[in-house]
């Protein structure tokens, strides 16, 4: 039986759509400029890796953008992301299941400290997994291969006996190169098929 099973969040676990959640809140003008003022920013990616704050980036953005502050600090606040990221009912009910079959289930994903602890406080299923690597806590951040070897090395697994499904193909193929099956996230349907097969290539 495959061992591991290894989720990105957004995407995976939690819908990530900035461009549809500013459309929905703005007009079009305003909600393009704050997806790339924010979402698609160098900040965010150094949020992601625990290189900012974010006190820090919400400064950085204000000072490109003085004239959107007030949009900058409801999107760079607790509320904003909690909302933006809801969980995914179809794949928590297939950790849920993969848990009660004795499965290990790990959390591997780019995300701030900050921004990561107020996912976990909103979403208690992810309490479920065995282990979580987040990019900002450890600074180091996916597609980087040494991520994934601390993954392995941190918690003792084997990645020729675990599964990793993330939502960008990049991610996927440098976790591929570091010896785990890996692949795209499509749907939790998905994920299921291919553990399966993957369980019968695996021994007990």
């Amino acid at each position: 039986m495959l061992k591991n099973i290894v989720f990105d969040i957004g995407g995976v676990l939690l819908s990530y759509k900035p461009q549809e959640y500013l459309v929905k809140k703005y007009v079009v003008d305003v909600a393009w400029d704050l997806l790339h003022l924010i979402y698609l920013s160098e900040e965010w990616g150094l949020l992601d890796k625990g290189d900012l704050t974010f006190e820090e980036a919400r400064a950085k953005f204000k000072a490109k953008r003085p004239d959107l502050s007030s949009y900058i600090d409801f999107l760079t606040s607790r509320e904003s992301l909690t909302e933006l990221l809801q969980p995914m009912p179809d794949t928590v009910e297939l950790i849920k299941e993969l848990k009660n079959e004795g499965r290990n289930i790990y959390i591997l994903s780019n995300y701030s400290p900050e921004g990561f602890s107020w996912l976990e406080e909103k979403n208690d299923f992810l309490h479920l997994a065995d282990g979580v690597l987040i990019s900002g806590i450890a600074n180091i951040s996916k597609p980087a291969p040494e991520i994934y070897q601390l993954l392995a090395h941190r918690h003792k697994i084997d990645p020729k006996r675990s599964v990793f499904f993330d939502d960008n193909s990049v991610n996927v193929e440098a976790a591929r190169k570091e010896g785990f099956h890996s692949f795209v996230f499509e749907s939790p349907e998905e994920c299921r098929k291919i553990i399966a097969q993957l369980d019968e290539k695996c021994e007990d």
